[in-house]
């Protein structure tokens, strides 16, 4: 079964041939979906019951393994900030305008969602590769 984000309309349909394994079966469902915004470019497929059911159950695990991944990797990138704020209120005076907007030492304004960086008393703007070096250069 092909896999779209909107699915539109589900309905009944008996006497069909499933397109997924390819069996006849008494009874089943025509799902249709949206490909684009255009109403004339909608797609169908013809699904017997149980193959739509395995299917489900397939989607729940995998979106089960999904969410433990998505966890995992929340943790990971939260132990990496507090890391990266803890590196620089050991070297710097850090003032956290937004979340992803840092002063250091009220003389850069660092962007570290996009790795950009505003020298106040200059005007300066640019990008950075690597926040320390980069801080240690323009500061010291």
């Amino acid at each position: 079964m092909k896999h779209y984000p909107y699915l539109e309309n589900t309905k009944k349909v008996k006497d069909l041939t499933c397109g997924r394994c390819k069996k006849e079966h008494q009874d089943g469902l025509r799902l249709e979906w949206q490909v684009s915004w255009f109403r004339g470019e909608d797609e169908a497929e013809l699904v017997c019951d149980a193959c739509y059911t395995k299917q489900l159950e397939e989607d729940k695990i995998q979106q089960k393994k999904d969410q433990v991944r998505w966890a995992i990797e929340a943790k990971k990138e939260a132990k990496f900030w507090a890391d990266m704020k803890k590196r620089l209120e050991a070297k710097y005076t850090v003032e956290y305008l937004t979340l992803y907007q840092w002063r250091v030492n009220g003389q850069v304004d660092l962007y570290i969602t996009n790795k950009r960086f505003h020298v106040l008393k200059t005007n300066r703007r640019g990008d950075y590769r690597d926040m320390h070096s980069f801080l240690e250069r323009n500061l010291t």
